[in-house]
């Protein structure tokens, strides 16, 4: 949608019917009268008329949106409650889910760069109101329900180095040992000490049994074709490590970490929702956790 639509005055102008108009023609249309009797009576052309009557659902005029209504108020949707717990979205959060989106529904939008939507300037006000809120929210909450994590990646890509080398040597070689992999870990701690178990992303297209042998007890494995964190491996970190480990604590419980858009995917937000208390914060740097004993009592097995 335009950020402020501005009319072209040199552009070709429309009448606006309302809808109750249309529908009013329509219906006298379908009970037999004909297009230019309607229209007479209406004052509305005939062809608007006949192109309502032929395809009840047209587009609006002008440029089209990228994504439907139906999907624009489930992104809404997820961006208000976002605000209403206490912690807006940025616009990159924004691009990320939408492309998310995009991506796990197979759409592909031509004027988006890989499905990412352009950038949006995001002023310095907004990120220090978001730690000036913060800063109020940890007042009081016990260090044993704030946690912190963070993904690291691990790579032994040599990459790219500058080397000396005889004069006119046109191929020179490097000889090391490399494979070009790629694994990710999630560590996550509360601010008392102890230590949640790790979760770790491999950089391939299926997990085998060996190499989750003799891991970290309560480690979690997956995998993802770069070796990075996305939207469904943080999803799954959520569900078998932050829930379980959260869910059992009084109060308000504060997941701090990274801001990184793809942990934020709609699907994430619900799952949430559904497990945890209906006034819990989730935000691009701060997950606000409050679960009552009544919630916990229904909170389904994590591990189902």
């Amino acid at each position: 949608m335009p950020r402020t639509y501005h009319h072209d005055p040199r552009s070709k102008t429309y009448l606006h019917h309302s809808e109750e108009t249309i529908d009013k023609a329509l219906t006298d249309i379908s009970n037999g009268m004909s297009y230019r009797a309607a229209s007479k009576k209406y004052q509305i052309h005939y062809s608007v008329l006949y192109r309502h009557h032929k395809n009840p659902h047209l587009k609006k005029q002008g440029g089209q949106t990228c994504l439907n209504d139906a999907e624009e108020r489930l992104i809404v949707q997820h961006i208000i409650s976002c605000a209403e717990w206490g912690y807006p979205m940025d616009h990159l959060d924004l691009r990320i889910i939408i492309k998310n989106y995009l991506d796990s529904r197979g759409k592909i939008i031509s004027k988006f760069k890989n499905n990412l939507p352009g950038r949006d300037f995001v002023t310095p006000e907004a990120i220090n109101t978001y730690f000036d809120h913060l800063e109020k929210e940890l007042e009081g909450v016990p260090t044993c329900n704030i946690v912190n994590f963070d993904e690291t990646n691990l790579s032994d890509d040599p990459g790219k180095k500058k080397i000396i080398a005889k004069r006119g040597c046109r191929y020179p070689e490097r000889i090391m040992n490399s494979s070009k992999s790629s694994t990710s870990v999630m560590f996550a701690a509360f601010a008392d000490g102890n230590v949640l178990p790790p979760y770790i992303v491999y950089k391939a297209q299926n997990i085998y049994e060996s190499w989750t042998i003799g891991g970290v007890k309560g480690a979690r494995y997956n995998k993802s074709l770069s070796g990075w964190f996305d939207h469904i491996t943080f999803g799954d970190w959520v569900k078998k490590i932050a829930i379980p480990a959260l869910k059992d604590l009084p109060g308000k419980k504060f997941l701090i970490g990274d801001n990184l858009s793809s942990h934020f995917l709609e699907e994430t937000v619900t799952l949430c929702q559904q497990r945890l208390a209906p006034s819990m914060v989730f935000c691009t740097m701060l997950f606000l956790l409050e679960v009552d004993d009544a919630d916990d009592a229904e909170t389904a097995d994590p591990d189902t």
